[in-house]
């Protein structure tokens, strides 16, 4: 129950708190387990992390407590793969140190977009270890001095029998590995089960009346999926130095490459596009991060009439486009690369992700897409792609997260002054919501670290810490400790901004579900502070890029 939390004093307090109300009020203990009881087996039924994790402990044949360790997981998958080849384990005598070099992001083109289409390597980490053939059996005490830049500029490398990963390190030809050949069974089975996935998702976008399937699609789903995070861990493993086939030099070969990789199709899909168009040194590469590159098709679509009237028919010509000869193009461009480096095997699999007809960015990994089309599924309606922003967080309410989203098709289709509009209009209606609707939702780790006896907060609270110190000491300065429960260490809370001067003279407080009549505090909550930050803050942090307001500025013009 409480092996996720580091802190001694949390965990102490934690159980004093359990024991209390164990012992004092039974009937709240029951009714809080019955409650967490219920919410656990309703977000399972959505999102079925339970029968994932079992999943992933049933292919590495392993206890289910284990399966959360990438190290164990592969420990396992490796030795029973090896032991139907009669093959014996040796010791692993390495134990090099250093710091290894991650994914590539690069520093996106921020801004509006239109016409973005995705295009995603299938299980890159994986991949590569396939196409460099990447396994400690196969890892020769060869290393090529290389370079990114230098092999993005085709520097000449050596004529030589081994494959020539991204970091230099050199890998055998003359036999398969074992880890690669692990890649490549897993591989084939996730792509048949995600197959079967897509397929019946398009099947129900084409009819909504076949409910039947979306319990077969979440069932596929977390099949590919659980196999997807088996995959994805070799690399972590790899990169551990407890784990038996732990080597620095075979991670860096996975990250580098996955650079390289990146990189290289990202100059070619550039120089492609600039020939097509005939403009010179322009950036068509929204983004690219790890695996992904988000690519502008829009001067594409204003140099073809016949690419449609309509966003839909502009997106039907990117798909046909992207099937036609953006995809081969990048498939003969992986092919030129697995050549050059002299690959075990050509392993690279660019997949067209989505379509979108506007995306807007606003920094690394925090962007918004407006979606056509994901891997061949056409939506009935578009659906928004966010990720990074303070739109989906938790800490932003549900009511006005549904608000934030709806804001997002005025930035893509209308004008800041219909924006600006919209804005005050619900300005108006936030105020005649619930305080528990708009409070700001929160986890207070640091009860016990920033209580004060005579203070009740030492300095430094953080302002969530200080609004559950406020409630708990309002609970039973009021006395209503016998109706409403105390807030512990670690538990989930709401806050509230509060107009000063107040009856508690703070700017803030908290509770768990609802805030008490009994402390008399619904007259003084600042609807005004608390609209400010938790909706005009998350959409000013969208607005920046564009040099969008979320209110009327007053101007020379304006005045005369």
């Amino acid at each position: 129950m409480y092996s996720n939390i580091s802190d001694k004093d949390l965990l102490d307090e934690y159980i004093k708190l359990d024991k209390e109300i164990k012992q004092d009020s039974w009937n709240t203990y029951v009714d809080y387990n019955y409650i967490d009881t219920q919410l656990i087996d309703e977000l399972d039924e959505q999102l079925k992390f339970i029968d994932q994790h079992l999943n992933i402990a049933y292919r590495a044949r392993i206890n289910y407590e284990e399966a959360f360790s990438p190290v164990r997981i592969w420990d396992s998958i490796i030795y029973h793969y090896l032991l139907d080849k009669k093959i014996i384990i040796p010791a692993n005598e390495n134990q090099s140190k250093g710091t290894l070099e991650g994914a590539y992001v690069k520093d996106p083109i921020v801004g509006f977009h239109k016409y973005v289409a995705s295009f995603d390597l299938s299980s890159l980490y994986p991949h590569l270890i396939m196409q460099y053939n990447i396994s400690p059996e196969t890892l020769t005490s060869t290393r090529v001095p290389v370079t990114i830049d230098g092999l993005l500029n085709k520097m000449e490398l050596p004529v030589t029998e081994y494959a020539i990963a991204a970091s230099g390190w050199c890998y055998k030809r003359d036999k398969r590995g074992f880890l690669p050949e692990l890649m490549d069974l897993m591989y084939i089975d996730r792509s048949t089960i995600k197959k079967n996935m897509l397929k019946l998702e398009q099947e129900y976008e084409k009819d909504k009346s076949k409910t039947y399937l979306k319990k077969e699609i979440l069932q596929l789903d977390n099949l590919q999926m659980a196999l997807k995070i088996i995959l994805n861990s070799a690399y972590g493993a790899l990169a551990m130095r407890y784990f038996r086939y732990y080597d620095l030099r075979m991670a860096e070969s996975i990250t580098l490459s996955g650079q390289f990789a990146i990189r290289w199709i990202a100059n070619k899909i550039n120089k492609y596009l600039n020939t097509a168009l005939k403009t010179e040194n322009l950036d068509f590469i929204i983004a690219s991060d790890t695996d992904s590159v988000y690519v502008s098709l829009e001067r594409l679509i204003q140099s073809v009439p016949n690419s449609g009237n309509t966003d839909e028919e502009k997106v039907q010509y990117m798909d046909k486009f992207c099937e036609k000869i953006l995809s081969p193009y990048i498939d003969k461009c992986y092919v030129e690369l697995a050549e050059y480096t002299n690959a075990y095997a050509h392993k690279m699999q660019m997949k067209r992700e989505v379509l979108a007809d506007r995306g807007l960015w606003v920094a690394k990994k925090r962007y918004i897409l407006r979606v056509h089309n994901s891997e061949g599924v056409q939506y009935e309606k578009p659906k928004l792609k966010i990720m990074g922003l303070e739109i989906i967080k938790s800490s932003t309410p549900t009511i006005v997260r549904d608000k934030l989203k709806a804001s997002i098709d005025l930035i893509f289709d209308q004008t800041n002054v219909k924006l600006i509009q919209f804005i005050e209009s619900y300005r108006k209606e936030f105020k005649t919501f619930a305080v528990e609707d708009i409070a700001i939702p929160s986890t207070v780790n640091g009860m016990v670290k920033f209580a004060d006896e005579k203070n009740i907060y030492s300095k430094g609270c953080p302002i969530y810490v200080r609004a559950g110190l406020l409630y708990n000491n309002q609970v039973k300065v009021n006395k209503l400790d016998q109706k409403y429960p105390m807030i512990g260490a670690g538990e989930k809370i709401k806050y509230v901004f509060l107009k000063q001067p107040n009856t508690i003279h703070e700017n803030v407080i908290g509770f768990p579900t609802e805030l008490p009549e009994g402390f008399n505090l619904h007259k003084y909550i600042d609807f005004d502070t608390q609209f400010e930050k938790v909706f005009i803050k998350p959409l000013e942090n969208i607005l920046k890029p564009i040099g969008w307001n979320t209110r009327q500025l007053s101007t020379l013009d304006n005045f005369f």
